[in-house]
């Protein structure tokens, strides 16, 4: 999986994912994906993979990195100066955004996320 550029394959890297990760329950019960597996993926692609492997729903690196491709950098772009110095405006849509991301973490609705 190593060498694999998940990114390029779009909607067919997640048959790949969901077999590497049969083929490894197998040999080790325990086995999650790695951080590094999350990190080559897209946005979207991480957004679907639940469909594929529902087991990613208990692990928070998914959410991790799902939250960085998505809301993170939105967060990011509009949170670069202190609240203290930011325009009314940029708090209303730092709240707005917040908001959103609150929404989206009990839209999965698992134990982990709940703990968030």
């Amino acid at each position: 999986m190593n060498r694999v550029n998940l990114a390029s394959l779009d909607e067919e890297a997640l048959g790949i994912i969901k077999h590497y990760f049969e083929v490894s329950r197998k040999n080790k019960a325990s086995f999650t994906f790695d951080i590094q597996i999350y990190l080559k993926l897209t946005h979207s692609q991480l957004e679907n993979l639940p469909k594929h492997v529902k087991e990613v729903l208990s692990d928070k690196n998914y959410f991790a990195s799902l939250y960085r491709k998505g809301w993170g950098r939105e967060l990011r772009e509009i949170s670069s100066v202190p609240n203290l110095e930011t325009p009314v405006d940029v708090l209303e849509r730092k709240r707005a955004l917040i908001g959103k991301i609150r929404r989206w973490l009990a839209s999965f609705n698992t134990p982990l996320v709940s703990s968030f």
